[in-house]
């Protein structure tokens, strides 16, 4: 009969199925990409390979550059909180820096 290869592959394709359990590494690694954070910084955090993070993220349907552009919901529902953080590091570190630059431009 024809069925033995049927159910031949499927029990090769069950044994390569992802499983998105809460706390698991495969929902950790969704969730971080979710945020933008890169393969390297997934790896690190779930202790999974970079082909197993890609191969994850890419059954999952997660695709960072969504949160890069701001087009994820993570990242519009984040974004407000990250301006302000990021206005007052540019207004305590990096402006200052600027600062005499700015005042010799004005005095000449």
């Amino acid at each position: 009969m024809k069925t033995g290869k049927f159910k031949e592959a499927a029990v090769r394709l069950h044994t390569h199925t992802v499983v998105f359990r809460t706390g698991s590494d495969e929902d950790i690694a969704a969730q971080l990409a979710l945020a933008g954070q890169s393969t390297k910084a997934i790896m690190l955090e779930t202790g999974l390979t970079q082909c197993q993070v890609i191969y994850r993220l890419h059954k999952a349907g997660v695709k960072r550059a969504d949160f890069r552009n701001g087009t994820s919901m993570v990242a519009q529902k984040t974004l407000p909180y990250i301006r302000r953080v990021a206005a007052q590091q540019v207004k305590e570190k990096i402006a200052p820096k600027f600062a005499p630059l700015a005042v010799s431009r004005l005095n000449q």
